[in-house]
């Protein structure tokens, strides 16, 4: 064999050489990348895992502190079967809106000829729901709420409240208070509670003082004004675990609640 045909299979073999630790190389490279796509994979599931089991801790802690906040509340339903004294006649009351406007108000069989009154109607009698400004104004005048005492009557009367529900709220160390829910005022995020005002000198459950309406916007979990009633401080936390589409279900399964323990 000569010079040259050595020397082409000296680089023949130095090629292959190249080639096969090319190949090699490229190999490990793989199978690094693979085991650290593998490592990075379970790094993944495990984060994944940790995180749903945090989440679902976080989830039943504030459920176990969402019900103790409820179990804090004795609630009731108090805006039906209010009983009012029995009154009839047929009065023309005056638009408190529109200027030489009245309406036709039946006292007796509780209707209205307003447009207000047309999304209430489908309520029954002595429901607060079913009761329009006018109504309320006639009932008033004509002595239907002499017989309502405490909470009910000053709610009822206090500017005629119209609302769709009503609910009486009891905390050890809170006077009682009164939640009334609207659709128009849910649909901007409000809703209203009644109390009355601490004088000099009461502590919050002695409160005595003016009866007055404070509002809760549940979207930007304030009072307005930022004035809250006697006790807001604990009334806040259990607003807060709820927006305007939940606050009625809450309400109501705080009724159901306090029927069973009571």
């Amino acid at each position: 064999m000569d010079d040259n045909a050595i020397f082409y299979l000296l680089v023949l073999a130095a090629a292959v050489a190249v080639v096969f630790l090319w190949a090699q190389k490229t190999e490990e490279i793989k199978q690094n990348e693979s085991e650290q796509q593998r490592q990075l994979a379970q790094r993944l599931v495990t984060e994944t895992i940790k995180k749903e089991a945090i989440l679902k801790d976080e989830q039943e802690r504030r459920k176990l502190n969402v019900t103790h906040l409820m179990g804090q509340f004795h609630v009731e339903r108090f805006g039906q079967d209010i009983a009012i004294e029995q009154v009839w006649g047929v009065f023309q009351v005056a638009s408190m809106s529109e200027r030489g406007v009245q309406y036709r108000v039946d006292i007796g069989g509780q209707t209205c000829e307003c447009e207000n009154f047309k999304k209430r109607r489908s309520h029954p009698r002595n429901h607060v729901a079913r009761w329009c400004k006018h109504l309320l104004g006639a009932f008033d005048e004509v002595g239907a709420f002499n017989t309502l005492e405490g909470m009910q009557a000053e709610v009822v009367k206090f500017e005629y409240t119209q609302c769709d529900k009503m609910y009486l709220i009891k905390h050890d160390d809170l006077p009682e208070m009164v939640i009334t829910l609207s659709d128009d005022s849910l649909s901007r995020d409000w809703m209203d509670l009644y109390a009355r005002k601490k004088c000099v000198g009461e502590n919050i459950k002695q409160a005595s003082g003016s009866f007055e309406r404070f509002g809760w916007n549940l979207y930007q979990e304030r009072w307005s004004y930022n004035d809250g009633p006697p006790g807001a401080s604990l009334l806040r936390p259990l607003f807060k675990i709820v927006d305007a589409t939940e606050i009625e279900d809450l309400l109501e399964t705080m009724c159901d609640s306090s029927k069973v323990r009571s």
